[in-house]
């Protein structure tokens, strides 16, 4: 090192320390700062991977090797504004979502505010990044017309896959949920799943029906390590996504995704629950979670005009209710 550049490394650890900061960040970059900080403070497994995946794919291939401290807000706009697909995508640049764009800005603002804590950096200056209005919120729930079609094919599917699909379906379980659920969670004799740790990061109860603990029972006569769906060794069992595809596929329910038969379970069971027991089983952070969840089916919208029109009839023109159908 020159006699320059240690002169100037030492005034500008003079400078940070008189501001209060860490000199740690003189020597940081972006990606090892991620790497050995900010991923070892997510407690929760999944969400550690999730984070992960989620900036190798959109912020170390454009920011990771820039110091830290040298990092400025235009550096960050530009990688918000230009987001690309990550190598696994197959979507087309032109057909990103705007949630896709919108979950790096909380990541960006999440890993900026941990270092501004920590006294890494002056200031967030991810703070001021801005989303953008979220106009792709999913209303596909397994419907009525289909019920007969799916679970025929359901049916056939191999056990295993049978077994996880059916739990999903009558306990609105998600899937990650199921997979990594361990029998010391399960309580027959009060017809429970107990979760310790879930995605909003509180324990949950999950009410087991009749069936579902039939279901319970199946898995039993598989078991053979410490999870309900056990996999190789003693780790748990794998997304089986090439045999959902063959389900769907052999069921013929267009569109439909593993995720959308948690909504489904949402919607059924809030035609006998309010809306905050309905969170609850779930497990949202909210009612406003919930109620994004819930499709009201054609059904019943109709049941309920049916039943207006019935109470305001006598009054409209005086003339007897016709028969649509007639």
């Amino acid at each position: 090192m020159k006699l320059t550049e240690a002169i100037n490394k030492v005034y500008q650890c003079e400078k940070r320390l008189a501001k209060g900061l860490r000199v740690e960040c003189l020597t940081l970059t972006l990606g090892h700062a991620f790497d050995t900080i900010y991923l070892p403070s997510i407690h929760r497994e999944g969400s550690r991977k999730t984070h992960l995946s989620r900036f190798n794919a959109h912020i170390r291939v454009v920011l990771g090797d820039r110091p830290l401290d040298k990092i400025t807000f235009a550096e960050l706009v530009d990688l918000v504004d230009h987001v690309r697909p990550s190598q696994k995508c197959r979507r087309a640049i032109g057909k990103l979502k705007a949630s896709t764009r919108n979950r790096i800005v909380d990541e960006l603002k999440a890993i900026f505010s941990k270092f501004t804590q920590l006294e890494l950096i002056e200031a967030n200056i991810a703070k001021g990044l801005q989303k953008i209005p979220e106009r792709n919120q999913r209303t596909r729930i397994l419907r009525a017309d289909e019920h007969a079609r799916f679970f025929a094919a359901l049916g056939d599917a191999p056990l295993k896959t049978r077994l996880l699909v059916t739990l999903l379906v009558l306990t609105g379980m998600r899937l990650g949920e199921a997979l990594s659920a361990r029998w010391d969670f399960v309580d027959m004799d009060n017809r429970i799943i107990r979760l310790p740790d879930t995605k909003g990061g509180r324990p949950r109860v999950i009410p087991l029906s009749v069936e579902a603990c039939s279901v319970c029972q199946q898995l039993q006569g598989m078991r053979r390590n410490a999870y309900l769906f056990p996999g190789r060794d003693a780790g748990p069992m794998s997304r089986p996504g090439r045999q959902f595809k063959a389900l769907f596929s052999a069921a013929g329910v267009e569109g439909l995704w593993i995720h959308d038969l948690r909504r489904s379970f949402a919607t059924r069971i809030a035609e006998v629950l309010p809306t905050h027991a309905v969170s609850a089983i779930l497990g949202h952070s909210s009612t406003a979670v919930t109620e994004r969840y819930l499709v009201a089916s054609d059904l019943r919208l109709h049941d309920a005009a049916d039943r207006i029109g019935q109470q305001l009839a006598p009054m409209i023109s005086g003339s007897p209710r016709s028969d649509p159908t007639s």
